[in-house]
C-alpha cells in the first residue's frame, strides 16, 4: 500500500525493469547492475519502495502507484524509455503530486569539438535522456530546464543538448519553463523546447 510522501508501489508492465534504493538505504542482495554508486536489482513483482528510489525503464515499462492523501486514495502512471527518480512531498498543499525526475546519462556528448555548423546542429538536437509517461492522476516529469504536469495524459520529456523538449501525445500538459519562469499549456500533437541560456553552451558540456 502506498503511503503519502513515504512509499510508492512499483510493478513491471512489460520488458525488464530494475530499481535502486535511495542513497543511505539498505542495499538489497543479488545486485545485477550498477550506475554512479547505485545498486540496481530486477523488479520482478509488485513491491513497495521508498520515495527517492530510482527506476531504470530503458528496456521495459513500470507502473507506479502513489498515494493522493492519507485516507487511502491512490493514483497510477506507466513510465518507460528512461532512468528516473520517484519523488513525492508529504505536504497537504501538494495534493499527492508525484514527481518523476530524469536521471543518468552523460552530457559530455553535447561537446561539438570541430564538427562545423552542420555537426553542431546535429549535436544540439541530440537526446541524452528521456522518459515516456502515461498517467492517471497528478504526476510531473522534470528534466533539466522544464517540468511537465498533467492529469490523464501521454507525453514524452526529453533532455537534449539544447534544452528539455516536452511532446504531448494525448491530453494536455502544463509545462513549467524553469529558466524563464513561465508556464505553457500544450495539447495533443504540440511540443515545447525549454532552452538553456548562454552563448557558449555548445562549446562545452553542461554542468
Amino acid at each position: 500500500t502506498p503511503e503519502l510522501g513515504s512509499v510508492v508501489v512499483a510493478n513491471v508492465v512489460s520488458g525488464t525493469v530494475t530499481f535502486a534504493l535511495p542513497p543511505g538505504s539498505a542495499r538489497a542482495a543479488g545486485a545485477r547492475e550498477s550506475q554512479k554508486g547505485l545498486t540496481f536489482i530486477p523488479l520482478q513483482e509488485a513491491r513497495a519502495i521508498p520515495v527517492g528510489s530510482f527506476l531504470n525503464t530503458r528496456r521495459g515499462t513500470a507502473q507506479i502507484i502513489s498515494a493522493t492523501n492519507t485516507a487511502g486514495g491512490t493514483q497510477s502512471g506507466k513510465f518507460s524509455r528512461g532512468l528516473f527518480q520517484v519523488l513525492q512531498s508529504r505536504a497537504r498543499r501538494a495534493k499527492g503530486l508525484t514527481q518523476i525526475r530524469l536521471k543518468g546519462s552523460n552530457f559530455n556528448r553535447c561537446r561539438t569539438g570541430r564538427r562545423g555548423q552542420a555537426g553542431a546542429a546535429q549535436v544540439r538536437r541530440r537526446t541524452i535522456r528521456r522518459v515516456r509517461s502515461n498517467t492517471s492522476g497528478r504526476f510531473r516529469t522534470r528534466g533539466r530546464y522544464s517540468a511537465g504536469t498533467s492529469r490523464g495524459t501521454v507525453w514524452i520529456t526529453a533532455d537534449r543538448c539544447d534544452g528539455t523538449l516536452t511532446t504531448v501525445k494525448r491530453g494536455k500538459v502544463a509545462v513549467r519553463d524553469l529558466r524563464r519562469k513561465r508556464t505553457i499549456v500544450l495539447r495533443r500533437g504540440k511540443s515545447y523546447l525549454a532552452v538553456r541560456a548562454g552563448k557558449r553552451y555548445f562549446a562545452r558540456a553542461p554542468r
